[in-house]
This record gives C-alpha cells, sequence and structure tokens, in this order.
C-alpha cells in the first residue's frame, strides 16, 4: 500500500534531500523522518504544513498517495523526448539512491556529470550469483535500452530474422537511399531518380529498395507509363519506425565503436 510515508520519500528523493536535510527544515531528527517513510509512524498533523513547505509541495499534495503509474503531467509534444530522458535518467538515480556504502549527494553528483558530458552514458547493472540477471542503460539520444536478464540479451543471438534485418541495414546502399529519403521530405522517387541522386547504379537502387520494403520502410507501386514494363515508384513509410528503432539502432553501433569509459561503480 502506497502510504504518505512513501509520499514524502518520493518527493524528498525527487529533490535530491537527505533525510537530514529535511529534518533539519522541519525540526525534527533524521531518524524521526527515516520512521515517516518506512511507515513505522506517522508525523503529526501540526508538522504536515511545514513539511509539505519543504517538499516545495501543498499539504493537499501529501495526500494525494497515487503511485506515479497512476499520475500524469502533461508535457508538449515537441519536449517529451528531453522529458522521457530526464524521467529515465530520474529513475535510474532512484534505482542507486538506497545505497549505504557510497553518500546519495555523491552518486546523484557524479551520475550528473555523467550525464551532462559529451559521452555522458549511464547505466545500471544487477548481479545474482556472479550473474547478470538485468541492465538499464540511458542515454540522452537513444532515451532507453533495457536489458531483463542475460539469457534473455543471449536469446537474441539466436534469432536469424533479426541478424537478417542488421545484415539488410549494413547495406551501404540501403543506407544511402535512406539517408536520401529522409533528408529529402520522404521524397517519392523512381529507382533511376534515386540512383542517380545517391551516384549509384539502377539495379543497385532496385535491390535496395527490395530490402527496404522486407523491413516496411518503403512502399512500391507500379505505375502504367505505356511502355513495355510499369515503372516502379518508392516512398518511404513509417517514418516513425526509422526513429524510434532504426535510428537507436545505429546511435548504439556508434556507442559500441567510438566507447568511451565513464562508468561509477556502487555497490547496492
Amino acid at each position: 500500500m502506497y502510504t504518505i510515508g512513501d509520499k514524502i520519500a518520493e518527493l524528498r528523493k525527487n529533490r535530491k534531500m537527505t533525510q537530514e536535510e529535511l529534518a533539519n527544515i522541519v525540526g525534527v531528527s533524521a531518524q524521526s523522518v527515516s520512521k515517516w517513510e518506512n511507515s513505522q509512524t506517522m508525523p503529526d498533523i501540526m508538522l504536515l504544513p511545514t513539511i509539505a513547505s519543504a517538499l516545495d509541495v501543498t499539504v493537499n499534495d501529501l495526500f494525494s498517495i497515487v503511485s506515479n503509474a497512476d499520475h500524469y503531467e502533461s508535457v508538449h509534444p515537441d519536449k517529451t523526448p528531453e522529458y522521457a530522458h530526464k524521467e529515465l535518467f530520474k529513475a535510474l538515480q532512484q534505482g542507486l539512491c538506497d545505497t549505504e556504502s557510497v553518500s546519495k549527494e555523491e552518486i546523484f553528483k557524479t551520475l550528473d556529470r555523467l550525464r551532462d558530458g559529451e559521452y555522458g552514458q549511464s547505466g545500471l547493472v544487477s548481479y545474482e550469483n556472479g550473474e547478470i540477471n538485468g541492465a538499464v542503460y540511458v542515454n540522452k539520444n537513444i532515451a532507453l535500452s533495457l536489458v531483463k536478464s542475460k539469457a534473455d540479451a543471449v536469446s537474441l543471438f539466436d534469432n536469424e530474422k533479426t541478424a537478417g534485418a542488421l545484415l539488410l541495414l549494413s547495406d551501404s546502399n540501403v543506407r544511402k537511399l535512406l539517408k536520401y529519403m529522409l533528408t529529402n521530405g520522404n521524397a517519392t522517387v523512381t529507382a533511376a531518380v534515386a540512383a542517380n541522386k545517391c551516384r549509384i547504379e539502377v539495379n543497385e537502387a532496385e535491390i535496395a529498395f527490395n530490402k527496404f520494403a522486407s523491413l516496411g520502410l518503403v512502399s512500391i507501386q507500379q505505375v502504367d507509363t505505356g511502355e513495355d514494363s510499369p515503372l516502379g515508384v518508392y516512398h518511404l513509410i513509417k517514418e516513425y519506425k526509422v526513429y524510434m528503432a532504426v535510428y537507436p539502432l545505429f546511435e548504439l553501433a556508434r556507442i559500441i565503436v567510438d566507447w568511451h569509459e565513464g562508468w561509477i561503480g556502487f555497490r547496492c
């Protein structure tokens, strides 16, 4: 059950405050704050306005004891990617904040440096009996990648369909055409036009477009021009799929090649 103590702990952590800092503002001991957050005791009703003020919320907010999953905040579509990254990074920070071996302030300071650096990358790996049983990776360009377990990760290497998609995307002609179509308003083109713009042969463009089609990224329409055979016209479809899946895939590949260590280990 989500309690007022859980709410106090959540608000405090979101503001990167320690129990000691909150206790000093309210005028109680850190032990009292700890007992509230562990639901061992309840704060006196007379202290609620002070607690709310210290956490920059209202008293009503303290009693809105709903989980984050039930709470929604309006975000402008243009700001959604940035907001998503910040929220994911916040979740990563909170996943580390209960360690006793390192101060919470030091953890947040270190993670903020990693997040804001040119090669900032942040991750959390959990182990069980010496084996990885879960991992999360947060990056401002791709937001998040997640591995449920080592077994789940290893099983991906056996998926021939997935390997086939990687092979198709590794084709230089496919990449040239994808870049051209994305930078020219998803132009509707013939193989001849695309070949000319990308400086490849027409038959190479046709092969690349067929590879696109197998990934569900391009539509092919046969147009009757009065010639002996219809003319193939190609149009990029599902552009969102490129930005949600293909682009992150290439960004991860770049990270693998240009890997820059920036990890700080914490035992939780």
